[in-house]
C-alpha cells in the first residue's frame, strides 16, 4: 500500500535511531553523518524505514564481533550511481549511504546479492529476501542502488533518489500547510496502546470530532451494542489482544452495516494479510503517522 510523500530523509533517519540501537546490538558503534542541506525526496517513508532496517540487520550479522555501522546523506548526481543506467541520468539526487566494517562479500556474493532467496546465511537464519526487497523498493521509487564490498573490507550501499526542488517542492509544502476545515461526527477509536490512543483522541477532538475510545475489540463491541449514538467511523488497530481489528470490523458490520472502517497498523503487509487486511479496497493508514496525516485520512473517509 504505497503512500509516497515529500519527505526530508534526515528526519526519517533521525527518528529511527531509537529503533536501530536494539536491532544492531550493543557491540556495534552506530554513526550518522547527515548533510543538513539535502533536498527532499518523494517516497513512501515507511519503505525507507524498511530499507534501513534490512540493511542494518545484514550489517549486524556481518559483524558478530562488533564493528561500526554508518548512515550518511548527501547531495549527488545520478552519474555517480551504479553503472547500470547511472551514466544516462544527469539530474540531481539525494544519496543515502549505509556502510559497515563487517566481513564483506566476495565477487560471487556481490553478483547475486539482490536476487530473491539468495542468502549466505545458514538454514533457518535468513530468507534471502532482504536485499531483493531493498532493491525493489529503490527501483519502485525511481531510484538506483550500488553495492561496494570486498572480503575483510566491509560493505557499502549507495542509494540514490531523485531530489525534489524549486517550485515542485514549494507547491507540495503549500498544500501540506493548508488548514483543515473542522467537521462534526463521532469516531470510535480502538487502540491497545494508551499513549497512542490518547494522542489520536486529542488530535481528532481538536478537529471537531466526537471521540469514543476503547482499549480492545470487546469493549468496542460493548459500546456498539449498548449505545444508541450514531458512530460515523471506526478507527481500529489491526493487531490487538483478545480481538483483532478485522474481527471487530466483522462484528460491527453485523450490528451496523453502514459504518465505515479505517484500519491502522505498523506491521508489514505479510502480517496484515495474515490478519485479513490485504484487499486494496480496505481503508488503511500506516503507523507511525503525523496528526496532519491522520486528520487528512479521516476527512477523506467522511468525504467518501
Amino acid at each position: 500500500m504505497l503512500q509516497p510523500k515529500l519527505v526530508n530523509l534526515n528526519h526519517i533517519l533521525t527518528n529511527m535511531q531509537a529503533l536501530l540501537r536494539p536491532l544492531i546490538g550493543e557491540n556495534i558503534v552506530v554513526r550518522s553523518r547527515l548533510d543538513p542541506e539535502v533536498s527532499r525526496i518523494l517516497v513512501d517513508p515507511h519503505e525507507i524505514e524498511e530499507i534501513v532496517m534490512n540493511l542494518a540487520a545484514n550489517s549486524r550479522d556481518a559483524m558478530p564481533e562488533g564493528g561500526q555501522f554508518t548512515v550518511e546523506t548527501s547531495m549527488a548526481n545520478f552519474a555517480e550511481a551504479s553503472h547500470e543506467g547511472g551514466g544516462r541520468r544527469t539530474e540531481r539526487c539525494v544519496r543515502l549511504r549505509i556502510s559497515d566494517t563487517g566481513c564483506g562479500m566476495d565477487e560471487r556474493t556481490r553478483e547475486h546479492a539482490f536476487e530473491p532467496v539468495f542468502t549466505t546465511k545458514g538454514i533457518g537464519k535468513g530468507t534471502g529476501l532482504g536485499l531483493s526487497t531493498v532493491y525493489g523498493i529503490v527501483r519502485q521509487n525511481n531510484g538506483e542502488i550500488h553495492l561496494s564490498s570486498a572480503p575483510g573490507r566491509g560493505t557499502t550501499f549507495d542509494l540514490y533518489f531523485p531530489a525534489v526542488t524549486g517550485k515542485e517542492a514549494e507547491s507540495e509544502t503549500a498544500v501540506a500547510r493548508q488548514p483543515r476545515a473542522k467537521a462534526a461526527g463521532t469516531i470510535l477509536v480502538a487502540e491497545d496502546e494508551p499513549a497512542l490512543r490518547g494522542l489520536v483522541k486529542e488530535t481528532l477532538e481538536q478537529s471537531g470530532y466526537n471521540v469514543m475510545e476503547v482499549a480492545d475489540g470487546y469493549d468496542a463491541v460493548r459500546i456498539i451494542e449498548e449505545h444508541a449514538v450514531d458512530i460515523h467511523l471506526l478507527l481500529t488497530d489491526v493487531i490487538m489482544p483478545l480481538m483483532n481489528g478485522h474481527e471487530l470490523a466483522s462484528r460491527l458490520k453485523a450490528l451496523r452495516p453502514n459504518t465505515p472502517v479505517l484500519y491502522m497498523s505498523g506491521y508489514t503487509d505479510e502480517v496484515l494479510a495474515f490478519h485479513g487486511i490485504a484487499s486494496p479496497e480496505i481503508a488503511f493508514i500506516q503507523k507511525p503517522f503525523t496528526p496532519a496525516e491522520l486528520i487528512a485520512r479521516v476527512a477523506a473517509m467522511f468525504g467518501a
